[in-house]
């Protein structure tokens, strides 16, 4: 019989923001209803740029995104929270684009729902 833990385990997998050229290592079981009613609500009250951080420190472990000091950027909701709104919107349509499943991208690329 499965256990959560196998559900919500701390695999990784990784999306590719390609108009920045930033790959992102995330973990797919840490976006949860709960999260994502988090960053709903704030989108609601016109505050998407702080889900976007919100959503994306709890999500991301790892990117290559660097400092001009060649340090990796940190993944804190309040580093991230510096970034500009257009970069933290493209990282989360690319994170979100990855959940999708193959053919629905397929699907909607042809026009389709």
């Amino acid at each position: 019989m499965p256990k959560l833990s196998q559900i919500v385990a701390p695999d990784v997998a990784e999306f590719t923001v390609e108009k920045h050229g930033v790959t992102a290592t995330y973990r797919p079981g840490a976006l949860t209803p709960s999260t994502q009613d988090k960053v709903m609500g704030l989108m609601e009250t016109n505050r998407e740029l702080v889900g976007f951080a919100k959503v994306l420190s709890q999500v991301l472990v790892g990117w290559d995104l660097q400092d001009d000091d060649g340090n990796p950027y940190p993944l804190t909701e309040g580093a991230l929270g510096d970034l500009p709104g257009h970069f933290l919107a493209d990282v989360v349509n690319a994170f979100f684009e990855q959940q999708r499943p193959n053919d629905k991208k397929s699907r909607t690329s042809e026009g389709s729902f």
